[in-house]
């Protein structure tokens, strides 16, 4: 096939899928950035202080994606969503597109492809998505010979701290070129010019301080799936088989990565090595990191596929291939050829985007009870956000924002959700202690599944996952014997009222 139809059937495929999977991926932080969007429309101002939960009321906070919440607002109002999901789509895609453009080999184009595809747990309409497309840029600012483009590095970051905390990431990178390149002065100036840009926001050094209390925060990290090692898979709680063909995939991509690096470590620039090397290191602590290690290990990839195909070439001598050789050639290419078109076609029709938003639950608290009726509120923690949207009236118990907040007192929101639903072992939960200190009236949570299917018991019997999908069911049997009445419950959600 003509190498340039290849590129194009890709490039449109990808963005096809990326398109679908931006789509219909829910994100749980996106009412409290839309919620926050409006304000801010409104104010004309960063928020400071929480004005959406009652478990930390006038908490001071900082906003550090503040710019996108307010572009995510105002698309919203103006009824043209469909510009953010393509902006977002593009964001996500064009480093993989522009790759596919450079490379050569069917080995390569491999290569660019499996990382395009293990992004399904990351795309969406998030400001997540923004780090993944500058972390990009700034990569080829530093490897452009185009002395220009590299003194304009600082005017990236300045935009950057307005759009997401990421941007600490990009200066973690930058200073790495700044250490192993040879032209060290010109960019520790370009990484000072860059760090005095960012404190250009709302915030000042507080941003800092934010940043650094998400880094350290215990809770964050132990309960909030995306900051947990890699192989803790969100879409591994969705679809069977997009689990199979993620964890296989991801064996792959690490594996391959590995090798390449490993083996050709004095061919490549030493600040491209480092750099992919230490956000590989973090990806495996973080899943989080996941794009803008997959941005930095597509120069490694590129390059490493070229310098094996020279290898092959050296130690063959001149020889042509057998028969026999070509034919194990086409079957790897087949069978790479059809991982990747049934792992695409997966991720097109079963891309493993959650079970939802609580719509109908919400709807009947609107229509039936009001703010004071319905009371202080405990929530599920990934609906808190659509929740701040949907129901403005109403204050939750956490949404997205809060994981890693303490007040004065020590006190931690996300310590209390965790002590209803993430106990420590050989502990019960305390959800009557949590519900009876924060005055707890009504509660909307997940419907229990008391009851899983024998492979979900055997696994989940390997360890404590047993006993944790229990305790929603032991929450709703509980209240209901204690005089709570179930108003609502669907394939999604469930309403229990303290009568």
């Amino acid at each position: 096939m003509n190498k340039t139809l290849l590129r194009i059937t890709f490039a449109i495929g990808l963005c096809l899928l990326f398109f679908q999977i931006t789509r219909a991926r829910l994100d749980p932080d996106l009412g409290w950035h839309l919620r926050v969007g409006q304000d801010i429309l409104r104010t004309h101002e960063a928020p400071h202080f929480d004005t959406f939960s009652h478990t930390m009321p006038g908490y001071e906070w900082v906003d550090h994606e503040w710019f996108t919440d307010a572009g995510l607002a105002f698309v919203e109002e103006q009824h043209i969503w469909w510009l953010a999901v393509l902006l977002f789509t593009l964001l996500a895609v064009l480093p993989f597109v522009i790759w596919l453009w450079r490379v050569e080999t069917l080995l390569q184009f491999f290569l660019v492809l499996l990382p395009a595809l293990l992004m399904v747990n990351h795309i969406g309409v998030r400001p997540q998505i923004i780090t993944f497309f500058f972390v990009f840029l700034l990569l080829e600012s530093l490897n452009q010979r185009d002395r220009k483009v590299f003194w304009l590095i600082p005017l990236l970051f300045l935009a950057w701290s307005n759009l997401h905390g990421g941007f600490f990431l990009g200066l973690g990178v930058l200073f790495l070129f700044a250490i192993f390149s040879q032209s060290r002065l010109k960019f520790f100036f370009v990484l000072m010019s860059s760090f005095i840009l960012t404190l250009i926001n709302p915030y000042g050094l507080r941003i800092y301080r934010e940043i650094f209390s998400v880094l350290f925060s215990a809770e964050t990290t132990r309960y909030i799936a995306e900051w947990q090692p890699v192989f803790v898979q969100p879409a591994l709680k969705d679809s069977l088989w997009l689990s199979v063909f993620l964890f296989f995939a991801l064996l792959v991509f690490l594996a391959i990565f590995i090798f390449l690096a490993w083996r050709y470590r004095r061919e490549y620039r030493l600040p491209v090595l480092a750099t992919s090397i230490v956000l590989f290191l973090g990806y495996a602590k973080s899943l989080r990191l996941g794009p803008v290690f997959f941005a930095s290990a597509l120069p490694i990839f590129s390059q490493g596929a070229d310098l094996l195909r020279q290898e092959v070439v050296r130690l063959r001598q001149g020889r042509a291939f057998s028969e026999q050789d070509r034919r194990l050639l086409h079957v790897l290419k087949l069978i790479a050829g059809g991982f990747l078109l049934t792992f695409a076609l997966l991720l097109l029709f079963d891309p493993g985007t959650g079970h939802g938003y609580p719509v109908g639950a919400v709807i009947f608290l609107h229509q039936e009870l009001s703010p004071g009726e319905i009371g202080n509120l405990f929530n599920e923690y990934a609906w808190g956000g659509y929740l701040a949207w949907h129901l403005p009236g109403v204050k939750v118990f956490i949404d997205g924002r809060m994981p890693h907040w303490a007040s004065a007192s020590g006190y931690r929101a996300m310590a209390d959700y965790a002590a209803v639903f993430y106990p420590p072992r050989g502990e019960q939960s305390r959800f009557r202690e949590v519900f009876r200190d924060h005055k707890i009236k009504t509660v909307l949570m997940e419907v229990p599944k008391c009851q899983g299917s024998e492979f979900s018991t055997v696994f989940s019997r390997l360890s404590d996952l047993h006993k944790l999908a229990q305790i929603p069911c032991q929450i709703v049997n509980e209240l209901t014997q204690d005089g709570w009445q179930e108003l609502y419950r669907d394939q999604t959600a469930v309403i229990l009222h303290k009568m």
